[in-house]
């Protein structure tokens, strides 16, 4: 089949010196098409991207930690039909690494809800996935409704994976309700 790029939000690596930093996404409604399973640069359709890619998709290795993707805030979104709710996958390296990003914020009020999540094929599905992240925070999120019936990959609320260590992490006050 032919692969799809679909991101509500997509956030890459202007250069090797230069990433996204200091962006807040607030108030927002996003909804994608949780059956495009394909997407490219990702596992399928995504509300809220982040690679450690440039925008064309190739490799970008930050060389300072201004190209990291760091203290970005994700609050008070709806994200449905989505294949992920908020992705972000960093550079696995403590000193050049992504750091501080938040998703949901400090109270039920700045929580996210994500729903309607996973719509088939063997990749992944999942409300919020973090690889290669230092010091970040997901709490006061309504996940519900992982509708992966058809889906043969695995389906995850919130997933904190990577090669590097996951240090100094956050997550708490999430209401999972699959």
């Amino acid at each position: 089949g032919t692969a799809m790029m679909e991101w509500g939000y997509g956030f890459f690596r202007m250069s090797a010196t230069e990433g996204a930093q200091n962006n807040t996404i607030q108030n927002c409604g996003i909804h994608m098409n949780r059956n495009n399973n394909t997407s490219l640069g990702a596992e399928g359709s995504v509300g809220i991207l982040s690679l450690n890619l440039s925008a064309a998709l190739g490799a970008n290795t930050p060389t300072a930690a201004t190209g990291a993707f760091s203290n970005n805030k994700f609050y008070a979104n709806t994200i449905q039909n989505v294949n992920y709710g908020v992705y972000i996958s960093g550079f696995a390296s403590a000193t050049l690494g992504d750091a501080g990003n938040d998703i949901g914020g400090s109270s039920a009020l700045t929580g996210n809800i994500i729903t309607n999540i996973g719509g088939g094929g063997a990749n992944g599905a999942g409300a919020v996935r973090m690889t290669n992240q230092y010091g970040f925070t997901v709490s006061y999120n309504s996940i519900s409704n992982l509708v992966g019936t058809a889906h043969t990959g695995q389906l995850r609320g919130i997933w904190a994976d990577g090669t590097a260590n996951n240090t100094n992490v956050s997550i708490t006050n999430n209401a999972i309700n699959l």
